[in-house]
């Protein structure tokens, strides 16, 4: 009598290698989807009407940047005496980890504006 031998399946290294690569990417994703969802709602005349692209946020918060850089930079131009080289930004009550820069740029500086 002939008995069929079975084999005990292992698991391939690489099966468990792209769950943890599966598993990292889908937290990537998620985190990717917060932070586009914050900018969204940070920058104002984002359309609320519809859904907005992720090509469409970044540009949106480009065009935003851009703004905002040039009326400091006008702001700055009004008012010199105001400038202060130790100056950081400050965005709801919190100081930003990096410094305003004081010089004086063009809207050609910024590549949307």
């Amino acid at each position: 009598m002939v008995k069929a031998i079975q084999r005990k399946s292992v698991p391939n290294t690489s099966s468990v290698m792209e769950g943890k690569v599966r598993k990292s990417h889908d937290h990537e994703q998620v985190e990717i989807q917060m932070y586009l969802s914050k900018l969204r709602e940070l920058v104002p005349n984002m359309p609320k009407d519809r859904k907005v692209s992720k090509v469409e946020v970044i540009n949106n918060v480009i065009d935003y940047i851009c703004d905002l850089q040039t009326a400091l930079l006008d702001q700055l131009h009004q008012h010199p005496a105001s400038i202060n080289n130790n100056s950081l930004a400050v965005v709801n009550g919190n100081s930003c980890a990096l410094p305003i820069v004081m010089e004086t740029s063009s809207s050609a500086d910024c590549p949307t504006c």
